[in-house]
């Protein structure tokens, strides 16, 4: 199969899952809102994603310091190590800081916060899997690229798999049913981004800094012709390119509007999944289903 082939039923079969856990609602509460349930699972990915990448990105940090003068920096390379090391990505914060959530808070009422944007960030990079290209080398279905990753980029189907699985199953079985906790939704997106700008002033970070930087939405020529850069595409330049190029800093505020309405949109889907009605609804017409199941089973049975 050919790369694109292989993107195109990998995302397929990520939906098919990420849908499915809708089902949930029907197992046993018990063991839906049994802590262990989601924090297990969440324990498992945390010690994985640290062994396989985070821990080699903090080695990689402290082997060059030279940031901390806040000098220009001198290689692409020291970019992407500060970016990976404090996380100025957005999917792997969420890939360390969603299953800390469920570890440490049993009512799951932050892991419902940061569910709309695991969401939006799996599928902003599943774009790319979709058209057979991923960072370092194809998209390819074998053990080392679903589970590892290439060199330099380890994870990067495993991880956006997670956060939009994990997302969707968060959003169906939430308890958020009043609108009012929207603001939470904002709140930890600003601060988020005003994290990543901080640390972008004070260490000159230019790549990978969730879009905050101009260079993350330059391609590769665009990046080597700008003031000395190097020759790598941003990793936002697709997106620069489907609105046929609009200029930084426009592109940025494009994107972060239509950011901005998904995450709103999903939480309004939140609240809608959450409310009482919701599930009243849903369990009748469930409860119905499965009455008239077993009254047809009885009926065959006696003739």
């Amino acid at each position: 199969m050919s790369s694109q082939t292989v993107g195109i039923l990998l995302f397929l079969i990520v939906i098919f899952v990420s849908f499915s856990t809708v089902g949930l609602k029907f197992v046993n509460k018990r063991v839906i809102n049994n802590y262990f349930f989601w924090a297990i699972p969440a324990a498992l990915f945390l010690a994985y994603f640290i062994d396989v990448r985070y821990f080699g990105d903090w080695n990689d940090f402290f082997k060059d310091t030279s940031f901390i003068t806040g000098n220009k920096l001198t290689s692409y390379g020291q970019s992407i190590t500060i970016s990976k090391a404090l996380l100025l990505d957005l999917c792997p914060f969420l890939g360390i800081f969603l299953p800390i959530s469920l570890i440490v808070d049993k009512t799951r009422k932050s892991s419902y916060v940061l569910a709309p944007f695991c969401i939006l960030g799996g599928f902003t990079v599943f774009g790319s899997i979709l058209g057979g290209v991923s960072p370092g080398g194809s998209v390819e279905f074998t053990y080392q690229y679903l589970f590892v990753g290439h060199s330099g980029n380890e994870l990067y189907f495993i991880l956006h798999a997670y956060l939009i699985v994990m997302g969707f199953m968060l959003v169906f079985q939430s308890n958020v049913n009043k609108l009012k906790y929207l603001w939470t939704y904002y709140a930890f997106i600003i601060g988020y981004f005003l994290y990543v700008f901080i640390i972008v002033a004070t260490t000159k970070v230019e790549y990978n800094t969730s879009g905050i930087s101009i260079r993350d939405w330059l391609t590769r020529e665009q990046n080597l012709a700008f003031e000395n850069g190097f020759a790598v595409s941003g990793e936002y330049s697709g997106v620069s390119k489907v609105f046929g190029g609009i200029p930084f800093p426009w592109i940025a505020v494009l994107a972060y509007f239509l950011g901005w309405l998904v995450i709103t949109i999903i939480t309004l889907l939140q609240v809608v999944m959450g409310s009482n009605k919701t599930k009243s609804f849903i369990w009748k017409k469930y409860s119905k289903v499965k009455n008239e199941l077993n009254m047809n089973k009885k009926i065959s049975t006696i003739e």
